[in-house]
């Protein structure tokens, strides 16, 4: 009976247009689950947020990764970074920033799309730039994640990594300024801004700890002396248009002799920088006092130096 009925079906002429047709029984071939981060990157992709840096590293039970999206149209591109944590089945998310006027960029690090351990004390270590492209202005944000858990460790000024002796091991260098990025002296009819004044640092990982290790680099602020110093003295500083960008560089050098333990000799040569003459016209001499009274008191230079 079974064969007569298959040989039927098997050699029954189509059906005629307008028939009634035989619903055959659907089948569901069995499929693995969606990565959850599949889902995730989708979801986002709906809201027009597509993955621009991606940097991850296996964890315990899972993955560790950041992402940033970027979304087009308008007058500038929308950004956003998220932390996950990626399990088999479920994802978390640990850290965003959402970045709609600043522009964002995984640190030098991530370069290759991997997190470090760079603490060395199997955590993980990963960062990012907020970038002000409007007032200039970038920070290095650094985060720490150990035991299913983001810190915050430190912003840093105008941070970024690099490799200074070259040994492979990463350092943090910063750009602060002190004095304020808008700080002025003014005297009468004259006024200058010194927006250059930066003070720079180093950072590395001692003992498991994030500290200035700016002493231990004594070449590289030696080498940076130099080069300001010789810049400093092809300018003629009576007659220069540029007098913010002169006061600029010689902040750097009293800046990068303290860092390495030499503030007072750094100070003195500041000063030299700046000879009140006894020919010069009385409001020369005020002005010029004036202005290294205010930078003495916003760096708390001792006024015996």
């Amino acid at each position: 009976m079974v064969k007569t009925i298959f040989v039927f079906l098997l050699f029954a002429p189509p059906f005629a247009h307008g028939a009634r047709s035989i619903r055959l029984p659907s089948v569901q071939v069995p499929t693995n689950k969606a990565d959850p981060l599949d889902r995730e990157i989708r979801r986002l992709s709906n809201q027009g947020f597509h993955p621009s840096e991606k940097a991850y590293t296996r964890v315990r039970g899972g993955k560790l990764v950041t992402i940033i999206y970027k979304k087009g149209g308008g007058s500038r591109a929308s950004e956003r970074l998220y932390v996950y944590f990626v399990g088999k089945k479920k994802i978390r998310t640990l850290h965003m920033y959402p970045g709609s006027s600043i522009d964002l960029a995984l640190a030098s690090p991530h370069r290759e799309g991997r997190i470090y351990d760079l603490a060395g004390d199997h955590s993980r270590i990963f960062a990012y730039h907020t970038i002000f492209p409007g007032i200039g202005q970038q920070k290095l944000r650094v985060y720490r994640y150990a035991r299913g858990k983001v810190r915050h460790l430190a912003d840093f000024d105008h941070g970024r990594f690099d490799s200074i002796d070259g040994d492979k091991t990463w350092e943090i260098i910063s750009q602060d300024r002190p004095l304020g990025k808008y700080f002025m002296t003014t005297c009468k009819s004259f006024h200058t801004m010194a927006e250059g004044a930066f003070r720079t640092r180093i950072y590395a990982w001692r003992d498991k700890r994030l500290v200035n290790v700016s002493r231990e680099y004594g070449n590289f602020f030696k080498k940076r002396i130099e080069e300001v110093r010789r810049e400093v003295g092809e300018i003629n500083a009576r007659s220069t248009k540029n007098y913010g960008g002169f006061l600029s560089l010689s902040l750097r050098l009293y800046f990068d002799n303290a860092q390495i333990g030499k503030a007072r000799e750094g100070w003195k040569e500041f000063q030299s920088l700046y000879p009140i003459k006894r020919t010069d016209p009385r409001f020369v001499k005020q002005c010029l006092k004036k202005m290294e009274t205010e930078i003495r008191d916003r760096l708390k230079i001792p006024d015996e130096w």
